[in-house]
């Protein structure tokens, strides 16, 4: 694992380049795996909900089998909502709503990626968006970067 400032100087390296922008806690292929088999949006919310720290890390590491190290950042960005955004993400939880409408954010998704968004990906490397991997949340294609998960 490592970080480059480009995509031909990945490759001239003789690496193999799995998501766009620096590498972090959540950049290992175990964890690539995971984002790629996974719709972890309203899976991870039951985790976020649990009481601590080392039960919220163990619920994500076994629901999912993230490494420790990604099972963390996802800790601390599930917190930082909570704190940033509870009653806002409650009312869509109780009412259902969709994470996004024709591209436009709800309002606890919006929370979210303001509150938590710039340290999770700073922290964690790897997210799908940058992954080239599409989610629960409805994104405008500009937003997924382009990237074919190919490795065999």
């Amino acid at each position: 694992m490592k970080t480059f400032d480009s995509k031909t100087e990945a490759t001239y390296n003789g690496y193999i380049l799995t998501h766009q922008g620096r590498c972090g806690s959540c950049s290992t292929l175990l964890d690539l795996a995971i984002y790629l088999e996974n719709s972890m949006t309203s899976s991870t919310r039951i985790c976020a909900l649990l009481y601590n720290k080392y039960m919220v890390q163990k619920c994500l590491e076994w629901s999912f089998g993230f490494t420790g190290s990604c099972s963390e950042v996802w800790f601390y960005n599930t917190r930082n909502t909570f704190y940033n955004c509870f009653g806002t993400c409650i009312y869509h939880l109780v009412m259902n709503t969709p994470f996004a409408t024709n591209g436009e954010l709800n309002d606890c998704i919006r929370c979210d990626e303001i509150n938590s968004g710039p340290v999770f990906k700073y922290e964690a490397g790897r997210n799908r968006r940058n992954s080239g991997i599409a989610s629960e949340i409805q994104r405008n294609n500009y937003e997924i970067y382009n990237i074919t998960h190919c490795y065999y």
